[in-house]
């Protein structure tokens, strides 16, 4: 017998972990592999190469992301040979299980929940040497009756397999990587809500895993587990061998609750070099009504404590979210949650919009609140008592302007001005998303000097540009710009050619401005830094901008060269 698992991820980068926790099942008992596609490859593509496995069984693991792909690719495939056995997994078909047979007939068995016990049984079953009512955890219709059996124990994490496989090329990848099943809390919108129990991985397995993964050079490991410092012993441990053992470029990515950090993980925390680990807290809102509603309890007052203390360490990206669409959070209640959270001056502000998963308790409400959503995956809102469409849109053009403008950075220093000009940050960002949107649009792929221009001629149409703001543009566009010349509302030239390289082989210079690349040449130094003058000073652009001394300038007669 032939089984092939088979997963399509949404990005190229990204790993299924599914399919080869099942594979790694299976792969004693049968001729066992899997495949991985992206939603991005033509269907035809998906469905010949598949067929060209003549596998019996074919096995997808479904998501939000890759469900309508799915449904499409299976039917093509039976549709080429009807005697496939086809097997869907995953949260898109562990829930409302009867209507998704029935509406899609290419599929013939559901394994809902967890899998890697229920599709060893499945494959005995197959191979004829269990019956059908013995394998947990499988639904399907028979005669047009509707069969679901009974649920399996839930696994111990003990049990659980390393899903990797040494010999993959997996440098620069996203991996992903559990160490606890569950969750502390019950948010009505997650589905975590619907798994009981928490269960964690031995702590010296954890650690074998981990060696094994920064072997192999991911760009970054993303932790899956809910929430990371539900037992802080057991993350400090974690955090601890990784800063033991991880002399590479892998970054780690946990989910954690910050109102849940003690002293001695922040202490842990202090220890960390730049960029290694990077943290996703859910906010969600403030407001208690909303939290009530949502079975969640937010210390504010900690939160906001904990994450300056993090952010003081210069060390740790932070990405906090807030989601629109959650019950009693009308616009202005959003408005006030967002305001609380930009003081944060965090890296990353994501503004969700609520997705009515199968399986989570607010689907369940979608009566109680007067929720309307699309009937295709993700599920998103569109509308429910508390907050309208047109609400929903205008939400959705700051979310473009904020990822754009505050979460890519690069515009630190003009938005230090302009926040002093408005009365919140949610009226600074809805007075830029409409001007974008009207001059430009705010559902297109935009350069970053179509940006910077866009935000000059709204400063202008605003009647606030100043000198001050053209300055902060300018430095901002100088730092993230660096192949480009300026634009022409800019008052600065760019050093070039040989005036500019005989200044960074100066040795003294190096000393004092480049000591970070005092070992590179000067051909990859270019890349990377540049020297602008403006307003009669110098300064040098790498990350950041920093004033170059009076006395280089007059020693490399810097303003003879305004031109070159």
């Amino acid at each position: 017998m032939k089984v092939v698992f088979v997963g399509i991820n949404a990005k190229f980068s990204h790993t299924n972990i599914a399919i080869r926790y099942l594979n790694n099942e299976l792969k004693d008992m049968v001729d066992s592999s899997f495949e991985e596609f992206t939603i991005n490859e033509p269907l035809e593509k998906i469905v010949y190469e598949l067929h060209k496995k003549d596998a019996d069984v074919l096995m997808f693991s479904t998501y939000i992301w890759n469900i309508d792909y799915v449904r499409k690719v299976i039917t093509s495939l039976k549709k080429i040979k009807p005697s496939y056995t086809i097997v869907l997994g995953g949260p898109e078909v562990s829930f409302e299980k009867e209507s998704f047979l029935r509406a899609n007939p290419a599929c013939d068995y559901i394994i809902y929940g967890e899998g890697e016990r229920a599709m060893k049984e499945f494959i005995l079953y197959k191979q004829g040497e269990l019956s059908i009512d013995e394998v947990h955890n499988l639904a399907y219709i028979n005669d047009n009756r509707y069969i679901k059996t009974e649920e399996a124990p839930l696994i111990d994490m003990k049990d659980l397999s390393f899903p990797y496989e040494d010999e993959e090329a997996l440098e620069h990848r996203t991996l992903y990587y559990e160490a606890q099943r569950g969750c502390p809390y019950r948010c009505s919108f997650c589905l975590s809500s619907a798994i009981k129990g928490l269960r964690y991985k031995p702590i010296e397995l954890v650690k074998n895993d981990l060696d094994r993964l920064i072997a192999m050079k991911p760009s970054i490991v993303k932790f899956i587990d809910r929430t990371f410092n539900s037992n802080e012993d057991f993350a400090i441990e974690i955090i601890e061998h990784i800063l033991k053992n991880n002399k590479t470029n892998t970054k780690f990515h946990f989910e954690i609750t910050l109102d849940r950090m003690s002293d001695r993980f922040y202490e842990t925390l202090k220890k960390l070099p730049k960029d290694m680990v990077q943290f996703e807290i859910g906010l969600q809102s403030i407001n208690p009504q909303t939290l009530k509603a949502i079975q969640r309890h937010n210390d504010l007052e900690r939160i906001k404590e904990h994450s300056q203390m993090i952010k003081e360490l210069g060390t740790i990206h932070q990405h906090i979210d807030l989601i629109a669409g959650l019950p009693y959070e009308d616009f202005d209640s959003f408005k006030k949650s967002f305001n609380y959270l930009y003081d944060f001056k965090i890296e990353k502000i994501q503004l969700g919009f609520l997705k009515m998963l199968k399986g989570s308790l607010v689907r369940s409400q979608e009566e109680t609140f007067g929720y309307e959503y699309t009937d295709y995956a993700p599920y998103e809102v569109l509308k429910n008592e508390f907050l309208s469409t047109d609400e929903i849109i205008e939400l959705k053009k700051i979310d473009y302007v904020v990822d754009k403008i505050y979460n890519e950075g690069s515009f630190k220093r003009t938005l230090e001005i302009l926040e002093r000009v408005y009365t919140s940050p949610f009226a600074m960002f809805e007075d830029l998303a409409n001007f974008i949107d009207e001059n430009f649009g705010v559902d297109k792929t935009i350069k970053k000097e179509k940006l910077y221009r866009l935000v000059y001629e709204f400063l202008k149409a605003k009647n606030i540009l100043s000198d001050e703001l053209v300055k902060a543009l300018s430095l901002d566009y100088a730092v993230n710009v660096k192949s480009q010349a300026p634009l022409d509302f800019m008052p600065f030239t760019k050093l070039r050619g040989d005036k500019l390289h005989s200044i960074l082989r100066d040795e003294e210079f190096r000393k004092t401005y480049l000591w970070q690349y005092i070992e590179e040449k000067n051909k990859d130094i270019v890349n990377k830094v540049a020297i602008i003058l403006m307003d009669g000073a110098a300064y040098l652009v790498d990350e950041d901008v920093e004033r170059i001394s009076d006395d280089y300038v007059q020693r490399y007669n810097l303003y003879k060269h305004r031109s070159v």
